[in-house]
């Protein structure tokens, strides 16, 4: 055979086996990513811990985050008991409580005795809301995420503009609302939207009475 074919022979040869392991390795799969098939599993189940299980669980303050742990002194704290819809939470003594009773709309309102100090937060009642706790907005506002409260799936809304109307706007504020029967009850805090060790104690100690 003529040299001349040979080379080329070799040539074509050589071309074929490059070209057939760029394909193959073109096919490959590269890192591919692992996904969990766990749609079977509820909801709730992938919900943040229960703050009102564990102060320091699901909206932590500050100083848990950073690992700083500090205990405050709740000797002195008080319970409120609400025997018609069905709850108790303790508060500092040093707080007075200012019921206000709409139609639709009843809330107990927890103020700092000392009125140089603006931290202060509600209890709300919202009756008779007949849809799923998905669909409840707290003043206008939707829910920025989903936790547990006293047991319960419960949306939480944080706001740090504060509600806003015709006369300006309020104080930024963090609530949390769960479902009680028909009726929506929320924890509301005022002054930020980060719970602090006080808050996170006053979450701690909410639960439904049956």
């Amino acid at each position: 055979m003529n040299k001349k074919y040979i080379i080329i022979l070799i040539i074509i040869l050589v071309l074929l086996g490059l070209g057939g392991w760029y394909l193959y390795s073109q096919k490959q799969p590269m890192n591919p990513s692992v996904v969990s098939d766990d749609n079977d599993q509820s909801a709730i189940d992938n919900l943040p811990a229960d703050p009102s299980a564990d102060p320091s669980a699901g909206e932590a303050g500050e100083a848990d985050k950073a690992g700083q742990q500090s205990e405050i002194n709740t000797d002195d704290w008080l319970t409120y008991r609400n025997e018609e819809y069905g709850f108790e939470v303790k508060y500092p003594s040093n707080m007075r409580i200012d019921n206000y009773n709409h139609d639709i709309r009843p809330s107990i309102i927890f103020m700092n005795k000392d009125k140089k100090n603006n931290w202060y937060f509600e209890i709300d009642i919202y009756k008779n809301f007949k849809r799923d706790l998905s669909s409840y907005a707290l003043l206008d506002f939707e829910a920025t995420g989903y936790t547990k409260l006293a047991g319960q799936k419960a949306n939480i809304y944080e706001v740090p503009t504060g509600y806003c109307d015709g006369h300006g706007c309020g104080y930024p504020f963090i609530a949390y609302a769960t479902k009680k029967d028909e009726d929506i009850i929320s924890l509301i805090f005022f002054s930020d939207v980060d719970l602090n060790e006080q808050e996170n104690y006053i979450l701690s100690t909410f639960h439904f009475l049956n």
